[in-house]
């Protein structure tokens, strides 16, 4: 029997927690990663001493992150990155888990989603049978961070760089025999049919099939 969690990735810009918006508007429990990484920096007493040991007591001001002093750390050195991801991954994922014990077995949810923008990253992935994976072209990718709020040229390539390109982390997960369902959000399809598709899917799966689905 295979767990009944299941992963949503998806390089910066492809549109990952917008389909994981869709996933929550019908019904299906969301955890981000990011939201809870944000929250822990700000609460852990573990995270906040390592924190201040490594980039300096003046990372916190007035009791919380500064994230844009952070951000300037981390996207101009990858060791840094690297230590940030070491310190804060192993209590989000206790959160994850925690999280969906409730929502599976207490609330009986069918099945639940961790959205997290770099499942490769360590072996997190080995968690899912099942992954999610939101791609889309690069330069629609571009045009959309380029929207973002004080986002530079310099800073898009830097984070980019930063992560796994889209067809390694597919070949990756494949090689883990790690089943990969592929949401393409070009705008050429609609995502909320592609989402409705993949929920009734599982659904199903996961109430009454014990064999693992053929990979698409």
């Amino acid at each position: 029997m295979y767990s009944r969690m299941l992963a949503i990735v998806g390089g910066i810009g492809a549109g990952k927690t917008y389909a994981s918006n869709i996933f929550e508007k019908f019904g299906v429990p969301v955890f981000n990663t990011d939201n809870s990484a944000k929250e822990l920096m700000n609460k852990d007493p573990r995270i906040i001493s390592e924190f201040c040991s490594i980039f300096g007591h003046g990372i916190y001001k007035g009791g919380k992150l500064d994230r844009k002093a952070l951000g300037n750390i981390i996207f101009s050195d990858k060791e840094k990155f690297e230590q940030l991801e070491a310190i804060v991954h192993p209590s989000v994922l206790k959160e994850f888990m925690d999280w969906k014990y409730e929502k599976i077995y207490k609330e009986h949810y069918p099945f639940v989603i961790m959205e997290n923008a770099i499942l490769t990253n360590g072996k997190t992935y080995k968690l899912f049978d099942f992954v999610i994976m939101v791609d889309a072209k690069l330069d629609i990718r571009k045009q959309r961070i380029m929207q973002r709020p004080e986002m530079t040229e310099e800073k898009m390539n830097m984070v980019i760089e930063q992560q796994d390109d889209p067809e390694f982390v597919y070949s990756k997960l494949l090689k883990e025999k790690i089943f990969v369902y592929t949401i393409t959000n070009d705008g050429d399809c609609d995502l909320e049919d592609q989402v409705k598709d993949i929920i009734n899917f599982y659904k199903t799966y996961f109430q009454q099939s014990t064999t693992h689905p053929q990979q698409n």
